[in-house]
């Protein structure tokens, strides 16, 4: 007789096989700590360098790759395409539940302390802080890395530091140095004020390329340093969006389009677009940079960006000067380092001093104004004076490329009744008419009253700086109809 003796014989039941896209899912957290930032954008970093994000959904910097060589090195095994898309998006789903951290571009901090990511092997960071700066393998903040971005030549805390070999190597006018120096610091040390616009403008062989080109090595080295004029705003945003430093090289003209997005850029305001793929979801680009425009001649530009850009002259260069490219760019690395270590001593000055700068009489672009300030009391300059001039010239360009305001201008235009005329009625009498009594009015000519307004606020700031007193009642009066008080200056001929 045979007794079944429970369990003889018997196979455990088998435990379920984990798909490919479980097993990554496993492989990335058992390494990785998962992130989002404040825009809804996934990372992930390691523990051994917290400060350093990966996105998940990202090129060759981003997880995905480094997660499938992870998985080759270990299973030796390729995992497809779509494991890697099932994983990224689990993983996407619980980084979302995390507590929104702030992800940053090349520069962070505040008023007590600002990290520099070096973007080296090594992920080192610079520290500046109580006037001094120092290097470091890690700080409390989170940075992320694209394409662009290239590594800092980071000079040791021993070495030789002088900012005015710079000199040697940008062609900048005596008078602009400190207007450069201010521009150059504010990138460093002001992450999160609204950035001024450096322009570049000059004739050619005034080597302006050459001279932003160094600009951006010092402040973000970039595999691309220089961009072509962007077609579109899509093609803005993507390089935008890849560093810290956007610096846009020949300009001929300045379409209205990018004026806004510069604009916004300078004040960190966002854009949002539709997901690639998606009929729903939505792609939200938030972000600020620090922008440089090279040109010979942009024409009129629109008074928000002039309120925004910083000028410096470039002289034009002899033949006798002229070097080859192989040359001067070995001078720069030579010199790199020890104008680098000089910079940073100027800008941890400055950062130290920000906190007691009085904030009253300053212009709009405020912050970098007081950085200004500062660079001009530590170097003993006056690129402030020299801003000033340059701001006021700008705003009265900026003002006279509009057909409106000119007319008004040279016809010395002041209100016709005691309480101020109305939008259409400045209107009525700016427009010249044909012997038949038929409007003949230039191209850009206001249609109606409610142009004539938006023309008159915007340019008002400009007309004040050259004399003329402007402003308008806000309605306040009995038929609510806004109504503008116009005086030229009394000395205007």
């Amino acid at each position: 007789m045979v007794v079944n003796v429970k369990g003889e014989g018997e196979k455990k039941p088998a435990s379920p096989k984990r798909s490919h896209a479980s097993r990554l899912v496993a492989m990335a957290l058992a390494k990785y700590k998962l992130g989002v930032s404040p825009e809804g954008k996934t990372f992930a970093y390691h523990s051994n360098t917290p400060h350093i994000g990966m996105l998940l959904r990202s090129g060759k910097l981003g997880l995905r790759q480094t997660l499938a060589r992870d998985y080759y090195t270990r299973a030796k095994t390729v995992p497809s395409q779509s494991a890697l898309t099932d994983a990224l998006g689990t993983l996407e789903g619980m980084a979302r539940e995390q507590v929104p951290t702030p992800l940053n571009l090349r520069v962070a901090g505040d008023n007590a302390a600002i990290s520099i990511d070096v973007a080296d092997k090594d992920n080192r960071v610079i520290e500046i802080a109580d006037g001094k700066w120092a290097i470091g393998n890690s700080c409390p903040r989170v940075f992320c890395r694209t394409e662009l971005t290239a590594p800092m030549i980071v000079p040791t805390d021993d070495a030789d530091r002088d900012l005015d070999k710079l000199w040697n190597h940008v062609n900048v006018a005596e008078d602009d140095k400190p207007i450069l120096l201010a521009y150059l610091v504010d990138a460093l040390i002001q992450p999160n004020s609204p950035k001024p616009v450096l322009g570049a403008l000059a004739e050619h062989g005034s080597a302006k390329s050459t001279t932003t080109r160094r600009i951006v090595d010092l402040i973000d080295p970039s595999a691309v340093p220089l961009r072509s004029v962007p077609r579109d705003l899509g093609q803005w945003l993507t390089a935008a969006t890849g560093s810290w430093v956007v610096a846009l090289d020949n300009l001929s003209t300045m379409p209205q389009w990018l004026s806004d997005a510069i604009c916004r850029a300078s004040t960190g305001d966002g854009d949002v677009k539709r997901q690639l793929y998606s009929d729903e979801g939505l792609a939200i680009s938030r972000f600020r940079r620090s922008v440089i425009v090279t040109g010979i001649d942009l024409g009129g530009l629109q008074g928000d960006f002039t309120d925004r850009l910083v000028t410096i002259e470039l002289q034009r260069i002899s033949q006798d000067d002229r070097h080859t490219e192989a040359d001067l760019e070995a001078e720069w690395n030579k010199d790199r380092a020890t104008i680098f270590g000089g910079l940073l001593d100027l800008a941890a000055q400055v950062h130290a001093k920000l906190p007691a700068m009085d904030s009253k009489s300053l212009p709009r672009m405020a912050d970098f104004g007081r950085v200004l300030i500062c660079v001009d009391q530590i170097e003993g300059t006056k690129g402030t004076d020299r801003y000033y001039q340059r701001s006021k010239h700008l705003l009265t360009d900026s003002a006279q490329s509009d057909v409106f305001i000119a007319e008004l201008i040279e016809r010395k235009h002041s209100n016709r009744n005691q309480e101020g005329d109305t939008a259409a009625q400045i209107r009525t009498v700016l427009t010249r008419h044909d012997q038949w009594g038929e409007e003949r009015t230039p191209q850009g000519w206001p249609k109606n009253a409610r142009e004539v307004t938006q023309r008159l606020h915007k340019h008002a700031p400009a007309l004040r700086s050259m004399g003329w007193e402007i402003s308008d009642d806000n309605g306040n009066n009995k038929s609510h109809t806004l109504r503008w008080k116009i005086t030229p200056p009394s000395d205007w001929s």
